[in-house]
């Protein structure tokens, strides 16, 4: 965990930094830990009665959601999976299985095929470089969760939960004022609530 609080221009700075450190974790440790975020998330999901979350396809060292997407599916909860739009906007569409998931032809990233149909999730498990305990999320720097959690209402916003290893958490992170907060971080250690301005 970085000691220090940096300040706002250090972002390139710092997706650097945690991406190399999360890619330094061992792939054993990382399914390890990816198994351990599953099961965690599994027993939130059954205690909140979840009905439809969505997730995202892993990528390159990120948390592993396919033990995720399977204990979704066990549990009957409708899972869905980000697709962009032309305005770089995410829709959330139904998958079922994971063949159903198809390459990007401009982003590589794993996405539902055209003809899924768009759903709407109570929740949903956000990929990150960094967290802390404010609910601040430092993600690649393309902004597409955060344009698309600003369209809606505070009243209607799906549930935001961040998935990290621990070592992914950082002391303190710079926001700027579009950055959206995460409602609940799970590491493999655990759930974190996240914390107000005031440390409570």
């Amino acid at each position: 965990m970085t000691s220090d609080r940096i300040m706002p221009h250090d972002k390139a700075f710092l997706r650097t930094t945690f991406r190399q450190q999360r890619d330094r974790l061992p792939a054993t440790a990382r399914e390890a830990a990816s198994l351990a975020i599953a099961n965690h998330a599994r027993a939130w999901l059954k205690a909140q009665g979840t009905h439809c979350c969505a997730l995202y396809w892993p990528s390159g060292s990120e948390v592993d959601t396919r033990p995720l997407f399977a204990h979704c599916t066990a549990l009957g909860i409708q899972t869905a999976f980000p697709a962009l739009d032309h305005a770089k906007h995410l829709h959330f569409h139904q998958v079922e299985r994971a063949e159903q998931l198809v390459m990007h032809p401009e982003v590589p990233v794993h996405v539902p095929p055209a003809d899924a149909p768009e759903i709407a999730p109570e929740c949903i498990f956000l990929p990150l470089l960094a967290f802390d305990r404010t609910g601040a999320r430092l993600g690649q720097g393309g902004g597409y969760y955060d344009r698309t959690l600003a369209r809606y209402s505070p009243e209607n916003r799906p549930f935001c939960i961040g998935i990290a290893f621990a070592t992914q958490e950082s002391a303190g992170l710079p926001t700027d004022g579009h950055d959206m907060k995460l409602d609940l971080i799970i590491t493999e250690q655990g759930l974190i609530p996240v914390l107000d301005r005031e440390g409570t």
